[in-house]
């Protein structure tokens, strides 16, 4: 990041990190609609198979 966007960010929330993700955004979205759809544990352990080892 750079100093302008992290300094007004700590301006308004001054105790809080920012971080770069290094995960797409399906895998924040997707477990949740697995959860929602009832799906097996399975197929959530195949999604985080698909995008390596945390």
């Amino acid at each position: 990041m750079t100093t302008l966007p992290e300094s007004g960010f700590a301006l308004r929330v001054p105790h809080a990190e920012p971080v770069v993700a290094d995960r797409p955004p399906v895998m924040g979205a997707a477990p949740l609609g697995l959860e929602r759809l009832g799906a097996a544990g399975s197929a959530l352990a195949a999604l985080r198979a698909a995008y390596g080892p945390r």
